[in-house]
């Protein structure tokens, strides 16, 4: 089977329009590949990974102790006898301070 001319033209203006969009697309995937150079790579992003879920791991731990030992705490019975303890003496320091300012007021009268 013998190929016309006029196909063969045809044929020839196909291939090129199809070399030239290869070549746009890999003049794209080019560009594509030279801006992941700088990506970081997966075993880099990984390590990075690991390290930031000890780091919480580890802060996680402390808000824990710290939250147990609030805890703690408040439910002492020493800082409750503390706080009433500190409540009453300024309320007896108030209540003295206002005996002695009626006092000094009526011994000006």
């Amino acid at each position: 089977m013998a190929i016309s001319d006029k196909e063969f033209g045809q044929l020839q203006s196909d291939m090129r329009h199809v070399m030239k969009t290869i070549d746009q697309h890999s003049t794209v995937l080019d560009r594509i590949d030279n801006k992941l150079d700088g990506v970081v790579t997966e075993t880099r992003f990984e390590k990075y990974v690991d390290s930031q879920k000890r780091k919480y791991q580890d802060l996680d731990k402390r808000l824990r102790a710290v939250e147990t030992n609030d805890q703690l705490q408040a439910a002492s019975i020493w800082t409750k006898l503390g706080k009433y303890a500190e409540t009453a003496l300024i309320s007896l320091i108030v209540a003295a301070f206002m005996y002695y300012i009626v006092a000094y007021t009526k011994g000006q009268k």
